[in-house]
């Protein structure tokens, strides 16, 4: 459920992997034409039907490597549709761009590993859908000034909420690495523990598990296993260092629901939890109405 109509072009090579999450959840929620470049696009645009409304409220830029968008193209885009708000998702060979300086201004960045949730929580209603599992609150992208600066946007949604309580095993090697996991889970409304991967624990009823990877490469089978199990529905999230599609893949044949790369929002795991959540309740609900 979404705020209001939203319509949106995405620039760019919406057939990278990278991207495959983010141009989905494009093509499932809002009215979205895809074009190849800035070029296409406004050319496209100019040759819109007199009186029939061709304005994107949204500009979503698949950014695969840096400088595919130049400053004067940004422009030109800003100049055809001046209200609309910009966001670039970058892919993994963008990811040193706010380290260089060279990532394009007045554009809201978002990492390509955590873009459907990202989009998700910035245009997604915050009400909780049946079964008591909905969207964490969010100021979103369209309740803030488009001008509002990235520090402004982590201001404002310094505190989320999720939508519904949960109890959740955060998975780590150590417990100094699951402890800000913890703090911030509890923080926004979820029962979290520590679950130790090199160690026993005895804790029951875990409903979701965020797996922190930080420790483990090269033995991720191993430490699955030593994962909370208590159901095969029962969502893995797990959190992990500068991710690939590759790593993706991997994790996939685990059984692992999503990933989602450091450093993140919370609010984009409360979201990707929500999401899984309300997924495994769904699956457990079919199979009781079937037995």
């Amino acid at each position: 459920m979404f705020r209001r109509n939203i319509s949106a072009i995405a620039l760019g090579n919406a057939a990278d992997v990278h991207f495959r999450a983010a141009v989905d959840w494009l093509a499932g929620n809002v009215a979205c034409r895809f074009f190849a470049d800035a070029k296409s696009a406004i050319a496209k645009s100019a040759l819109a039907v007199p009186g029939v409304r061709d304005e994107p409220s949204l500009v979503v830029l698949l950014q695969s490597r840096p400088g595919q968008f130049t400053d004067a193209e940004i422009k030109a885009l800003r100049f055809r549709w001046p209200v609309a708000r910009f966001v670039s998702v970058a892919g993994s060979w963008c990811e040193g761009e706010p380290r260089s300086g060279f990532a394009a201004a007045g554009v809201y960045r978002i990492a390509w590993h955590a873009a459907a949730d990202r989009l998700a929580a910035e245009i997604g209603e915050p009400i909780a859908r049946p079964g008591g599992v909905g969207r964490p609150i969010c100021r979103g992208l369209f309740d803030l000034p488009a001008t509002a600066t990235i520090d402004e946007r982590l201001l404002v949604n310094s505190t989320p909420r999720a939508a519904s309580p949960a109890v959740l095993a955060v998975a780590a090697r150590r417990s100094s690495w699951a402890e800000p996991w913890v703090d911030a889970l509890a923080a926004a409304g979820h029962a979290a523990v520590f679950w130790p991967l090199d160690g026993g624990a005895l804790v029951r009823g875990i409903d979701a598990v965020v797996w922190d990877t930080f420790g483990c490469e090269g033995r991720l089978a191993e430490f699955r296993h030593a994962l909370p199990n208590e159901s095969a529905d029962t969502p893995i999230v797990a959190v992990a260092d500068f991710p690939r599609p590759q790593d993706l893949e991997q994790m996939a044949t685990l059984g692992v629901r999503r990933v989602l790369g450091k450093p993140l929002m919370i609010a984009d795991l409360l979201t990707c939890l929500n999401d899984a959540l309300h997924a495994a309740r769904a699956s457990q609900d079919t199979r009781i109405a079937v037995a």
